[in-house]
C-alpha cells in the first residue's frame, strides 16, 4: 500500500468502529477470552501501559509499521515481538505522550514529528497483570530506527500489505509459566507475532479493511 494512500483513509480510521473483543478473541490463544470474561478488571487494579502502532513511508513510498523484539530475560514477556510502549512516568501528561516517549527511547523514533490518528480498544493481558491502550500514529517521512540496547534485541520493520495480505496460522508457543500451547499468530518473514500484540494487530486489521471497503 502507498503511503499516500494510507493518509487518505485516515479520516475513516477515526470515525469508523473499533471491532474490540470480537477483533481480539481472532487471535487470542483458546482460553484467553473466558479467562478474561471470568475477570473483574476494575476490581483487579490493573498497571496501566500504552504502545505505538506506528506507520511511515519506506524507500519505496510503502507503508511500513514497527514491531520490536525483547531481549530474553527472566520475566513474563522473554523474547517476544511487541509494540514500543511502557509503563507511564510522572512527567507524561497522559497515555499517549507515555507512547511516544517510550518509543523514543526504544527505538529512537523523533516523537515531534508523529501525528496522533486514534486509540485501539484496551486489553487486559493477566499474565503480567497490564491494562494496555494502544496508539495509532504515523510520520509522514521515512524513519530510521536505532534500538535502546537494554531493552530492545532488534527492530522489526513490516510493511503494512504484508498484513493485510496475511491469515493467522497456528503456532507452538512458550507462555509466562513454560507451558506449550498453540496458538493464533501472524508470521512475517521469519518473525511470529502473537499474543497481545497480534490481538491488537486482528483490531488495526478490520478497523483498516472497512476504510478500504468503502
Amino acid at each position: 500500500m502507498k503511503f499516500t494512500t494510507f493518509l487518505s483513509l485516515l479520516s475513516k480510521l477515526k470515525q469508523n468502529s473499533l471491532a474490540g473483543e470480537f477483533a481480539h478473541s481472532l487471535l487470542a490463544p483458546s482460553y484467553r477470552m473466558g479467562q478474561l470474561k471470568s475477570l473483574n478488571v476494575s476490581n483487579i487494579k490493573p498497571k496501566k501501559a500504552a504502545v505505538l502502532l506506528h506507520f511511515s513511508p519506506d524507500l519505496d513510498g510503502k507503508v511500513n509499521f514497527v514491531l520490536i523484539r525483547r531481549h530474553v530475560y527472566n520475566g513474563t514477556h522473554s523474547g517476544q515481538i511487541s509494540f514500543p510502549g511502557g509503563k507511564p512516568e510522572a512527567q507524561d501528561e497522559n497515555l499517549w505522550t507515555t507512547a511516544l516517549r517510550e518509543a523514543q527511547e526504544e527505538v529512537g523514533l523523533v516523537s515531534n514529528g508523529v501525528k496522533y490518528i486514534c486509540s485501539l480498544s484496551n486489553l487486559y493481558v493477566p499474565p503480567s497483570n497490564f491494562l494496555i491502550t494502544p496508539f495509532l500514529g504515523y510520520s509522514e517521512k521515512r524513519c530510521v530506527f536505532t534500538p535502546q540496547p537494554e531493552e530492545v534485541d532488534g527492530i522489526i520493520e513490516i510493511l503494512l500489505e504484508d498484513l493485510i495480505q496475511k491469515e493467522p496460522v497456528m503456532s507452538k508457543q512458550r507462555t509466562s509459566n513454560s507451558h506449550f500451547i498453540d496458538v493464533p499468530t501472524y508470521v512475517f518473514d521469519r518473525h511470529q507475532v502473537w499474543g497481545a500484540t497480534a490481538m491488537i494487530l486482528s483490531e488495526f486489521k478490520i478497523l483498516l479493511n472497512a476504510g478500504l471497503s468503502k
